[in-house]
């Protein structure tokens, strides 16, 4: 019998704190106007705490230059609109409410790469009696990232993503970082002398899914004021710029691509330690093409750029045109050979006996010289 009474009581409260839950929605959005900035002065700054939480890196696109990342960012700003005194709502506390139902912040990637910089998912947003709101929007970004590949694929790269308010200035929208307890934020300067705010630790990293084929090293933010101009003169703006370091797993291109063009190219100095002379020739050929397959499977995998070649393309580029040195040599003295002016003990080419043939080449061609 107590049981049942005791489950009685927890309906009856469940009951009326629906309602009150109902009565306090209705009442908060009932003259609230979600296009005015929450703020009782029309010149006075809204400050926005902007942070986001690191998921999964998921795709960094070399050849369009793209850097494709999964995160949850989290903005928190107080609306002194959306805020009660629970004891007249029943000791609610909190409440959730549709984020397109509320102003927020129109903060945007600037850096984007795909036409989509605003956040896709509009998800609901905490907000507590006190007029605290805390929205943590889930979404998918794609920006602009520069890639170098010299030193592919033992190279690392370094991406941002930026941050800012669109349609309010500095003035209006303080955008400023969310610290971590264990990461303070610190005042730099720049090269030039100008300071921005500092937090080693960038982003939350405690929901990260390791990538296949990316090691994240660092992630850091900063928090910069920058000038841009506007029809009536320069306009003053606040962005948050997310670095991230990101360093190649090689494990995958060492074993499949570097250690067979090694291999390949050691290959090149066996030629002169094949006796029949015809052989040498189909080695020698046979290692220009395999040099050459790898290196079309190369250009696939790197970007089309014409700054710079990769140190791995310039040793493939080495060794198969050492290899055609290698064919060329071969060739005379293959001719030779086969008419008889040069002979060696067992009708092979090692490299003491190639010596002696090119300067047996060289004096008959002098003597040719002298006779005409």
């Amino acid at each position: 019998m107590r049981g049942f009474g005791f489950v009685v009581v927890v309906a009856i409260y469940v009951v009326e704190s629906n309602r009150y839950a109902e009565q306090l929605y209705e009442d908060l959005l009932y003259y609230y106007n979600k296009n005015v900035r929450p703020v009782k002065n029309a010149s006075e700054s809204i400050k926005v705490k902007f942070g986001a939480s690191l998921i999964r890196i998921i795709d960094v696109d070399e050849v369009n230059q793209v850097l494709t990342t999964n995160l949850w960012l989290e903005m928190q700003w107080f609306d002194y609109k959306l805020s009660w005194d629970p004891a007249r709502w029943g000791g609610i506390k909190k409440l959730h409410i549709p984020s397109d139902q509320i102003w927020i912040p129109d903060i945007l990637l600037y850096n984007n790469a795909d036409g989509e910089p605003h956040i896709t998912i509009m998800s609901d947003a905490l907000v507590y009696h006190n007029g605290l709101i805390v929205w943590k929007p889930p979404s998918i970004y794609k920006s602009f990232c520069p890639i170098n590949i010299e030193y592919f694929p033992y190279d690392s790269q370094s991406c941002s993503l930026k941050f800012g308010g669109w349609s309010y200035n500095g003035f209006l929208l303080d955008v400023r970082q969310l610290p971590s307890a264990d990461s303070p934020i610190i005042n730099r300067e720049d090269e030039s002398g100008k300071e921005y705010q500092y937090l080693e630790k960038g982003m939350d990293l405690s929901g990260f899914y390791q990538s296949l084929e990316w090691d994240l090293m660092s992630l850091t933010s900063q928090r910069h004021e920058q000038l841009y101009p506007g029809c009536c003169g320069q306009d003053f703006y606040i962005d948050v710029t997310f670095a991230i370091a990101l360093r190649r797993k090689t494990l995958f291109y060492t074993v499949n691509l570097v250690i067979p063009c090694m291999l390949i190219a050691i290959l090149t100095t066996f030629v002169f330690y094949i006796p029949p002379i015809e052989h040498k020739m189909t080695f020698s050929i046979s290692i220009l093409v395999s040099l050459t397959v790898f290196y079309l499977v190369l250009i696939e995998l790197i970007p089309p750029t014409s700054l710079v070649i990769p140190l791995i393309g310039r040793y493939l580029l080495f060794t198969m045109f050492s290899g055609r040195h290698v064919n060329i040599a071969i060739s005379p003295i293959s001719k030779l050979l086969q008419k008889g002016w040069l002979c060696t003990s067992d009708a092979s080419l090692d490299a003491s006996s190639l010596h002696r043939n090119f300067s047996k080449i060289h004096r008959h061609q002098k003597g040719r010289r002298r006779r005409d």
